[in-house]
């Protein structure tokens, strides 16, 4: 006798315990699971311009949830899919997306001395570095720079560079002796990452 046996339906969810993260930083692809059993493996797929490409995989715990940490270098769409098995049927989430914030790192250079957070040159001339990463190169940024007064801090200027093809720029800051200055830069963003500002570097002149 032949006798038909229904395989058991599954279903997947997908989430992200951080949607939005600096590049170099992890965030974990969470996916939860009707129907499957502790033995249950569940595929992470990622999209790229072909289609999609397998990250990983791992298997469904107790609580029907398979986790699986990952560092995306770019916006990244992802998804779960469960391959049929004998016994069960496969299932594939919707999509979860994670945007990635470049990392503008800068620093004051040159021949300036230190002085508590200040760095001080001889007049009139500073040096300001910065690097993104990932590099975009001939990519614009701009630099702002303030002056400190007895009511706070000021707009001094505002320019927009571009980066070299090492990913990096160098500039420099003319202006007058007799105030403290601070400077940083910004960089806007693009289709693949989020925009980042560095933090402010301060300096002063003999």
């Amino acid at each position: 006798m032949h006798v038909d046996v229904s395989k058991v339906s599954t279903a997947l969810s997908l989430t992200v315990s951080d949607d939005i993260i600096t590049y170099g930083s992890a965030t974990t692809l969470r996916a939860t699971m009707q129907g499957g059993a502790p033995s249950s493996v569940v595929r992470f797929d990622r999209r790229n311009a072909k289609g999609w490409k397998p990250v990983g995989t791992a298997r469904v715990g107790s609580e029907h949830i398979a986790t699986l940490d990952v560092r995306p270098s770019a916006r990244s769409t992802y998804r779960a899919v469960f391959v049929p098995t004998t016994n069960r049927a496969g299932s594939q989430s919707s999509t979860a997306s994670v945007q990635v914030h470049a990392e503008l790192q800068s620093d004051l250079i040159g021949k300036g001395t230190a002085d508590g957070r200040y760095t001080v040159y001889a007049c009139c001339t500073a040096y300001f570095y910065v690097k993104l990463k990932p590099p975009h190169p001939g990519s614009r940024w701009i630099a702002t720079v303030q002056y400190q007064t007895k009511q706070g801090w000021r707009q001094l200027g505002q320019a927009t560079y571009r980066f070299e093809q090492d990913g990096d720029a160098a500039i420099y800051l003319n202006a007058v002796t007799g105030f403290r200055y601070r400077v940083r830069g910004h960089w806007n963003g693009d289709a693949n990452h989020l925009g980042s500002t560095s933090a402010w570097r301060y300096f002063r002149y003999r």
